[in-house]
């Protein structure tokens, strides 16, 4: 049986390890202390210029400088956060050489691209993660039925892979784009609340429903086809050890869906008699025997 690997919001997934981590919280530091000596010699200076005795262009000169070591702080430091690292309480004694990397979300791991010790880019894909609330259908229509598609339908579909349970949906956008390759038009369906514990890109076996209209259906192999009629078969309830008497009904079958065939009566069933829905196809071959009638 298929687990799954979750994972919840917030838990540590992966370790990163780089000398660059090492090399910005240094530069942070250095640029810190650097602003913190000019801030003092600004403010020197300030006092200097108020009492004639400084130059206004080496104060100016000063602001400056203090504006641009500011704007690097404030960059490295914004650029350490997206890190996760905090800067609030960073000294050279507590300079880390790793950072966590933490779920976004709670979901499934639907793949694993790394392995200790490999070497990372910030364009690799290291894991890939989808969540539960996210979950939804992606069908194919051919464009020949789109224009009987519309958004709120039914739809209906199971997992062969997972078995044979069927779960509900409904269509929410029809696609705008075309494939040409092979007539096709996306569909993308949202879900019921009850759901499978899906596998990504796994196939589906998916029905949507123009309507949804109740019909009388019977088990599909209890409609009996003989040429060009159709019907089914009636018994009587077996009392006290009576013989088991069928009778044939004639029916109009319709659609045949997951097992069931729609059936429209074209006489009625006596009164005391139960549709036969196992061992139709023995009955019938009986009756062609002759042998309708059978103790029981």
């Amino acid at each position: 049986m298929w687990k799954a690997i979750t994972s919840k919001k917030g838990e540590q997934l992966v370790e990163l390890e780089n000398p660059d981590f090492i090399q910005r919280q240094q530069e942070y530091l250095e640029t810190a202390a650097e602003l913190a000596y000019l801030r003092q010699e600004l403010d020197r200076q300030q006092k200097l210029v108020e009492a004639n005795a400084g130059v206004e262009k080496n104060l100016q000169k000063l602001q400056s400088e203090v504006n641009m070591k500011t704007a690097t702080m404030k960059g490295i430091a914004k650029q350490l956060a997206y890190w996760g690292i905090d800067v609030s309480g960073l000294t050279p004694d507590n300079i880390v050489d790793h950072i966590d990397i933490f779920s976004p979300m709670s979901g499934y791991i639907a793949s694993i691209n790394m392995h200790n010790g490999m070497y990372a880019t910030p364009q690799e894909e290291l894991m890939e993660i989808f969540g539960e609330d996210h979950l939804h259908l992606e069908l194919d229509v051919f464009e020949k039925d789109i224009s009987m598609i519309k958004k709120g339908q039914r739809i209906s579909y199971n997992i062969p892979a997972l078995g044979n349970t069927v779960y509900d949906g409904e269509v929410h956008v029809l696609g705008k784009e075309f494939n040409a390759e092979n007539k096709t038009v996306r569909i993308h369906g949202h879900l019921a609340k009850e759901r499978p514990k899906f596998i990504k890109g796994l196939f589906i076996e998916a029905k949507i429903w123009l309507t949804d209209q109740t019909v009388q259906a019977l088990p599909e192999k209890s409609v009996i086809k003989d040429g060009a009629s159709s019907y089914i078969y009636v018994a009587n309830n077996q009392e006290g050890g009576e013989e088991v008497k069928f009778e044939q009904v004639m029916v109009v079958p319709g659609v045949t869906d997951m097992g069931f065939t729609a059936v429209e009566l074209i006489g009625e069933i006596p009164e005391g008699m139960k549709i036969v829905t196992e061992g139709a196809f023995f009955v019938y071959a009986q009756s062609k025997a002759g042998e309708l009638e059978h103790e029981h």
